[in-house]
């Protein structure tokens, strides 16, 4: 068993205190469609039948599922709706009647009869920055002040006393618009104040509002999109991509761990199947190890949840626990000691390396073998290609994210082109997958791209380039 290698494990975490928890999948759903009740024939958010407020749903959906919005980085929609699909997914040995309703570029709408498809997603998907689910969700009329609309909705859509434990659960409201039509700061405050005032109506007095800046106990978001309002509450708290291995420094170039899932997608593996052929992963310029750690996680099964302590939804009142222990002892089940694979990361730059190599231990990856770490200069690489005793069948895949501009500054240009020149003489015949956010930058490579996968890494429009590298002829 690998249940003592990672901070979750299902023996520290048996005796957590809970404000609440039911003994089963039944009571559970039985409790939240008495306080929360979202699909109410005729109505949305328990609206009455005579409201003004319309229901655009635009999905097939039990009365008795969960809806929930998987969010993720665009361009990466694909491959989380193929993690979220039980017919495809790797999440362990616990299956939930889960199903993907929509995907899009930047996200995944998929429901589920229990919360419990929530907490597998939260700790399983490699790809999603958020695990978001859903309160509700209206039609806003064009023809009458959208906040005091708004105002209504959120008053009305369910028990608000209950769901923050009579105002001592804090939350905070992020708002999301589509448009400038809507003010952002101004949908926030109305949400706010409905919710206070529900909860002031409900038990006679009322909470103060929220810090904004205040982590919250249940964080609630807020989209508005042509006229279409809906409110989630976010299962996890904090982004996913921010795994808990990693050091308290920060590399200045650091990849995000959920694009680094991505890319590896992209470059062969999927959630039903790894690197078919492929055999030793290769990262030239690794920097603090990101591409390696989750390539060495996906393969060993290990789910990415396993490293937070603690998500916020434990200390819901609708909080599952068995159902999340189910979970949590699964994965840890499913984690395995040894792989096949072998990963080989290298980077001239021994403050780099050194913090590859502390976030492969915090990982746990330093217990695993097949990985190996080396502080060479790309242009010598026969010191960590031969020098890790690859088998001489392997294939050989190279993904890697080299500098570019609006990171790193200094010699960009010689960087790339050392680059070009490693993959032709090191890594003939494989392919490459390489990450690029400047257009200029992988003209230096002197190859040509066979396919361009592309996603939005912060407010840049980057590229995932894939290079089929020929036989290699010295000039």
């Amino acid at each position: 068993s690998a249940c003592s290698k990672y901070p979750r494990s299902f023996q520290a975490n048996t005796n957590r205190s809970l404000v609440f928890c039911s003994s089963s999948f039944g009571e559970h759903k039985s409790e939240r469609n008495s306080k929360w009740n979202r699909n109410s024939k005729g109505s949305s958010f328990g609206v009455s039948s005579s409201s003004s407020v319309e229901e655009p749903w635009r999905f097939s959906v039990e009365s008795n599922e969960f809806v929930f919005f998987a969010t993720c980085l665009h361009g990466l929609g694909e491959y989380l709706g193929l993690e979220l699909d039980p017919k495809y997914n790797r999440a362990g040995s616990v299956k939930f009647n889960t199903r993907v309703l929509q995907v899009l570029p930047s996200g995944v709408y998929f429901a589920c009869n229990s919360l419990a498809g929530g907490y597998q997603a939260v700790l399983w998907s490699r790809c999603a920055t958020r695990v978001l689910i859903e309160l509700g969700v209206a039609q806003l009329s064009p023809r009458k002040p959208y906040l005091e609309e708004i105002y209504n909705v959120v008053r009305e859509c369910g028990d608000w006393n209950w769901l923050l434990n009579g105002g001592q659960l804090k939350f905070n409201v992020n708002v999301r618009t589509s448009n400038d039509f809507y003010n952002q700061n101004a949908v926030r405050i109305r949400v706010k104040d409905a919710i206070c005032d529900a909860i002031r109506d409900t038990n006679g007095s009322k909470p103060s509002k929220p810090d904004q800046d205040e982590s919250a106990d249940v964080p609630l978001f807020v989209t508005l999109s042509r006229g279409e309002f809906r409110i989630y509450r976010d299962l996890a708290g904090e982004s996913l991509h921010k795994r808990g291995y990693r050091t308290d420094t920060i590399h200045v170039s650091s990849l995000n761990e959920t694009l680094a899932a991505g890319m590896l997608y992209m470059a062969g593996s999927t959630p039903t199947a790894l690197f078919s052929e492929q055999k030793v992963i290769v990262d030239p310029m690794c920097g603090s190890g990101t591409l390696l750690i989750e390539a060495a996680l996906l393969c060993l099964q290990v789910a990415p949840g396993l490293f937070r302590e603690r998500f916020v939804f434990e200390s819901w009142p609708d909080f599952n626990a068995n159902a999340f222990d189910e979970i949590i002892a699964d994965a840890n089940e499913s984690a395995q000691d040894e792989t096949e694979y072998l990963f080989i990361g290298n980077d001239v730059h021994s403050g780099a390396l050194e913090l590859a190599r502390k976030n492969s231990q915090f990982a746990g990856l330093h217990r695993v073998k097949c990985m190996q770490w080396y502080n060479e200069d790309i242009r010598d690489g026969h010191r960590f290609i031969n020098a890790s005793s690859t088998p001489s069948d392997s294939q050989i895949i190279t993904i890697t994210n080299p500098p570019w501009g609006i990171r790193l500054t200094n010699d960009i240009e010689s960087a790339w082109k050392d680059l070009g020149q490693y993959l032709r003489q090191y890594a003939p015949c494989t392919d490459a997958y390489i990450l690029s956010g400047q257009k200029n930058s992988s003209s230096n490579l002197r190859l040509k791209a066979e396919r361009k996968y592309p996603v939005r890494v912060g407010n840049v429009d980057a590229r995932v380039l894939k290079y089929h590298i020929n036989e290699y002829r010295p000039q």
